[in-house]
């Protein structure tokens, strides 16, 4: 849903590959595996079928960053703009309905009804849907930026998507979280200071979360409102909203927040959680039961990561806070898996394994004193944590494909109504499909409409 670092220099990925849909043969005999998690399919977020440059029947494909669902419609952001799927509960599991190109990363997705939401924190020269992306230079976009902020796709024709709002954000949008209030909703648009953006966006101007709200018979008339300020922390990176307990977590680069929500336009700061171990506060969830709060510690942002094990100095971890009571954030214990990617001899081949807690979601499991997260590791691939007893977690499941030798790149791990999806930024693999025999409607509930993973609601 970013790569997501600081530091983070935007480039848009065109990869030319032979992959579509189903599930490649070759090399899965290869993989790395629990018994218990299978590969039922993958599928490239593909742009076009034909490449015109090569007389080939080749395919160009999106690299790929976060997930939606809703019904059985995928949507799957990338640097390049949106894909949407159908899924299925079998073989097809995965059939791409349509792609609209709209480029601008890093492309983080949100859904609700007819409208798709896309975050862009890239200076482009106009809000135009256009591929290639068409980058605002330095020149052209002065302290002010360029265009940057957050897409409102309409799909009311998922055959062809249409534009319908394009609303500038300081900053840009690296995400988004969606905050529903009746006939609206309220959109927090996280982003933070990244190289290449305007001189006015910077480290000690940006303390910010933007606020929008968008009228749902009305998205055009989208509008900024007054920002929720974060004087401590130089923006934030991921927010998850749990609208039943009226509580709101902001991952904010160099610390956590938790937010009183009862009134989404304006949040009010509870608490805030300082860790020495997490170098940066990349993502948040809670258990179904409010209980229990999950952080995700990007390590080393997008270019380096450690995962090395729940060692005495845990790197790139996920730590679990007892959050009862929201004001004051208990941490019970912290989770990192135990292997990593190994790297090809070919030198070419080569790449330096990154691993760091990503994107996740938690089941909702029905034996509500059992906590599952489903999350992605970079290089590490899947895993699926078993944190009922958060001073001990342990994996359950996982899976890391080896194909060809390639460091697998997942940016997003979610389950969803008895599958897991995962969506990887590089190498041309998109969406992968897998079935966790433990993970199904007898163990857990179903989401009835949507699964925004940042918004926690059945």
């Amino acid at each position: 849903m970013r790569a997501r670092a600081i530091f983070l220099i935007l480039t848009i990925a065109m990869v030319v590959s032979g992959l579509g849909g189903g599930v490649a043969g070759a090399g899965h005999n290869a993989d790395d595996h629990s018994e218990n998690v299978e590969l039922v399919a993958e599928h490239a977020i593909v742009i076009q079928k034909d490449n015109p440059d090569t007389e080939e029947n080749e395919q160009v494909v999106a690299a790929g960053s976060d997930l939606a669902f809703q019904g059985d419609l995928l949507v799957a952001g990338s640097y390049e703009g949106v894909g949407f799927f159908k899924m299925r509960p079998t073989k097809p599991y995965l059939e791409q309905i349509s792609f609209f190109p709209c480029a601008g990363g890093q492309g983080d997705v949100g859904v609700w009804g007819n409208l798709v939401f896309m975050s862009v924190d890239a200076p482009q020269k106009n809000s135009d849907c256009v591929l290639p992306a068409v980058a605002a230079t330095p020149a052209e976009y002065g302290a002010d930026g360029g265009w940057e902020g957050l897409r409102i796709i309409s799909i009311k024709n998922l055959k062809r998507p249409k534009q319908v709002a394009a609303i500038k954000t300081p900053c840009g949008s690296h995400t988004h979280t969606i905050a529903p209030s009746g006939k609206k909703l309220y959109i927090y648009i996280e982003s933070y200071p990244l190289s290449g953006q305007g001189t006015g966006c910077n480290p000690v101007s940006h303390r910010k979360v933007s606020i929008m709200e968008v009228p749902l018979a009305n998205p055009a008339k989208a509008k900024l409102l007054d920002p929720m300020a974060t004087p401590n922390t130089i923006g934030c990176h991921d927010i998850t909203m749990f609208p039943s307990r009226q509580l709101a977590v902001a991952a904010c680069v160099s610390e956590s927040q938790v937010w009183d929500v009862k009134n989404p336009a304006k949040p009010e700061l509870l608490a805030t959680i300082h860790n020495p171990a997490i170098q940066i506060h990349h993502s948040t969830g809670f258990t179904w039961d409010g209980k229990y709060l999950v952080l995700g510690d990007e390590f080393g942002g997008a270019a380096a990561g450690g995962c090395v094990g729940n060692s005495d100095v845990p790197m790139g971890a996920m730590w679990f806070y007892d959050i009862a009571d929201p004001t004051s954030p208990e941490q019970v214990g912290y989770y990192a898996p135990p292997r990593v990617f190994e790297i090809p001899d070919d030198p070419e081949e080569a790449q330096r394994p990154r691993c760091t807690t990503h994107n996740f979601n938690i089941v909702p499991t029905k034996d509500q004193s059992s906590y599952i997260a489903v999350t992605s590791y970079y290089s590490v691939a899947l895993s699926v944590v078993d944190f009922s007893d958060p001073t001990n977690a342990k994996e359950i499941g996982y899976y890391l494909p080896k194909e060809s030798g390639k460091n697998p790149d997942s940016w997003s791990a979610y389950w969803y109504n008895g599958l897991i999806y995962t969506n990887d930024h590089g190498g041309g693999a998109g969406i992968r499909v897998f079935r966790m025999k433990e993970l199904n409607a007898s163990t857990a509930h179903y989401f009835k409409t949507r699964l925004n993973p940042q918004t926690q609601m059945m």
